[in-house]
């Protein structure tokens, strides 16, 4: 699998109306509020929902890493390395929130309609399985919502 890097060096404009998120990032997209790895994931993660909100895109689930991950310092060669675990719980969050949502990994989806899926389907119990692990889930603007 070839490692994703279509966020750098954004410029608006760079984009199709397709883009390619991780299940379990479109719940993080969502409560996002500026804390991250680095000023650089920051900065692509504000860029991306900056992106998501100005027009209609059309958004293929996938269970691997994609832009957001890109970012990510514990990503090497597509397996995240955080933790010995770290790969088989991602996926776990990445397979629930399918489950929870409805959605089917590489089926595309129009974003607003995953965002009401989301605001919709997802209650506190479920969030709390989701992010148990997530270091960003007390920042979470999502997570604080629905606690």
């Amino acid at each position: 699998m070839r490692r994703i890097e279509i966020l750098k060096n954004p410029k608006y404009g760079d984009y199709s109306d397709n883009i390619t998120i991780r299940a379990h990032h479109l719940l993080c997209i969502q409560g996002f509020q500026g804390k991250g790895y680095s000023d650089e994931f920051i900065k692509n993660m504000n860029y991306l929902i900056k992106i998501l909100n100005k027009k209609a895109f059309i958004v293929k689930v996938i269970d691997e890493p994609d832009p957001i991950c890109s970012y990510c310092p514990h990503l090497k060669e597509n397996v995240c390395f955080e933790s010995d675990n770290s790969e088989k719980r991602i996926k776990l969050m990445d397979n629930m929130t399918m489950q929870i949502l409805g959605l089917e990994c590489g089926h595309t989806y129009p974003y607003h309609e995953i965002v009401d899926k989301i605001i919709k389907n997802i209650s506190s119990s479920q969030l709390s399985e989701i992010c148990g692990y997530c270091r960003w889930r007390n920042f979470c603007l999502l997570y604080s919502k629905l606690k």
